[in-house]
């Protein structure tokens, strides 16, 4: 909401001739007039607060939180109090603090002490209202708090500042700089976010309250169907945007998957259940479409065209609920492409290589870059995952160096420094790689320069993007110390 210009009405006439006693009295500006006080001074100037009365309007207001952890907008956007009869409204908006993803990190608010807060999804909870950049893109949240005129007065007549509280809500979509949503939809810290009313500037006499945009729905459907895995065929598809925002909308074949959620197979395990009835609520859950297809709205977080969605198994999720299979036995790792372009959307199994951060220790050879191709998940039939070193090792081997050393197969040569090694995959045609899932772990032998194997620990970690080696602790090195004196005359002894 932008500030208006302050209005030379019959308003400030009528406090023009009060405002020195009531600056005076106790410390605000001019332009804060709430009712004329008696012409008087001393202790009966101090007495007159006790008539301090709000007029409906609009008033400037510093929100200087003493935890420093909310960060309200400045100029247009800058804090307000609205003043509507007997109600009171604490308006801020919040565009500074973004997640992993680059999405507004709060969602929600609250007024009152962190300690005091309702549930985070508790109908008292105020929903921002969406603040868009240049782009389209959700830049923010603006809120809008009640409170009632009479709590604001107590605050002012009180002879110490009175403070207020505002609790704020990690958004649905939070995601942390660890790659995890584990704090989605929660409350922000343990500590209250306090701030005084004491400097509340009157700026013009509109009551008039933000308001959502009014968005009219827009849906671009998908022509062509790309469907390149059996288990997940899509039939209808369609770009939406409305008031809550940009949504992925498809429906598929079969019955099979009832929940869906958006990432890469470790992140989605590490969350847990997101199931909305006895998990965290972080899937976003099908429901039957007009035509009897179970279709999906899944919140798109930016303009993606590669989108990593696991696709949970609703026979697989059953078991897990009844205490008879893993968490991860459910998930299956899927990628949905978009060309917007051609109006073409494609599913796959999940496929992607990325780059990793590297460390050695111990004796291991110099390794100096690492990517990593993932294709599918630990439940799926071709799960693979494959790490390219760039070394000066001769070879690789799955395994311990003294069975490399007799090896016939098995081992993998080295080719212009580089070394491709699968650390592990599903040889089992659908059955699970690993109880639980690949734990990151594989103990590799690497052949150095002078032709010896060496044992390794090999670990990734997909989600931080790393992969440390680490080999035999080297052997102390010996230390020479040199020893210098000098000789000095002995005297007799007596």
């Amino acid at each position: 909401m932008k500030k208006k210009a302050f209005r030379k009405d019959s308003f400030a006439a009528k406090f023009a001739a009060a405002a020195l006693s009531v600056t005076l009295a106790f410390g605000m500006t001019p332009a804060m007039a709430f009712a004329q006080p008696t012409e008087t001074s001393g202790d009966s100037a101090m007495a007159a607060l006790d008539a301090v009365e709000l007029q409906s309007g609009t008033y400037s207001l510093d929100l200087s939180f003493s935890t420093g952890m909310i960060n309200a907008a400045a100029g247009d956007n800058a804090p307000q109090l609205v003043v509507n009869g007997e109600n009171a409204y604490v308006i801020f908006t919040e565009t500074a603090d973004k997640d992993a993803n680059s999405y507004p990190k709060y969602d929600g608010a609250w007024l009152g002490k962190r300690s005091e807060a309702p549930a985070p999804d508790a109908a008292a909870v105020v929903n921002g209202i969406a603040v868009y950049d240049d782009n389209g893109a959700v830049d923010g949240f603006t809120y809008v708090l009640p409170t009632t005129k009479a709590a604001v007065e107590a605050a002012l007549n009180d002879a110490d500042p009175v403070d207020f509280y505002i609790c704020v809500r990690y958004s649905d979509r939070y995601i942390n700089s660890k790659g995890e949503n584990a704090n989605a939809g929660q409350w922000m810290g343990s500590k209250d976010n306090s701030f005084t009313m004491s400097n509340l500037v009157w700026t013009s006499a509109s009551t008039e309250l933000p308001k959502a945009p009014e968005v009219v729905e827009q849906v671009v459907e998908f022509e062509t169907y790309v469907n390149n895995i059996g288990m997940m065929k899509i039939v209808s598809a369609a770009m939406v945007t409305n008031a809550d925002g940009m949504f992925l909308r498809f429906a598929l074949n079969g019955s099979g998957y009832k929940k869906m959620a958006w990432g890469i197979y470790e992140e989605v395990v590490a969350a847990g259940d997101g199931s909305a009835d006895r998990g965290n609520g972080s899937w976003t859950n099908g429901y039957t479409n007009a035509d009897g297809k179970i279709e999906f709205m899944l919140p798109m977080k930016e303009d993606v065209e590669s989108i990593p969605v696991v696709a949970i198994s609703e026979s697989h999720y059953n078991k897990f609920v009844a205490g008879t299979e893993a968490l991860g036995q459910c998930m299956y790792p899927r990628l949905i492409t978009l060309d917007m372009d051609s109006l073409t959307i494609t599913a796959s199994d999940y496929a992607a290589t990325q780059p990793l951060s590297v460390s050695v220790e111990g004796k291991a050879p110099a390794v100096t870059a690492v990517s990593l191709e993932t294709v599918g998940g630990p439940a799926s039939n071709a799960y693979v995952e494959n790490a390219t070193f760039t070394t000066d090792a001769q070879a690789a081997y799955l395994g311990t160096a003294e069975a490399a050393a007799s090896a016939t197969s098995g081992v993998v040569e080295a080719a212009d420094g580089k070394l491709t090694i699968t650390l592990t995959e599903n040889n089992m045609g659908g059955g699970y790689a690993v109880k639980g899932g690949w734990d990151g772990k594989a103990a590799v032998a690497f052949k150095l320069a002078d032709g010896t194997w060496v044992d390794t620990a090999v670990t990734v970690n997909k989600v931080a993007k790393t992969l440390a080696i680490e080999g035999e602790a080297l052997p102390a090195q010996p230390v020479t110390a040199t020893v210098s004196y000098t000789a000095q005359a002995c005297g007799a002894f007596m």
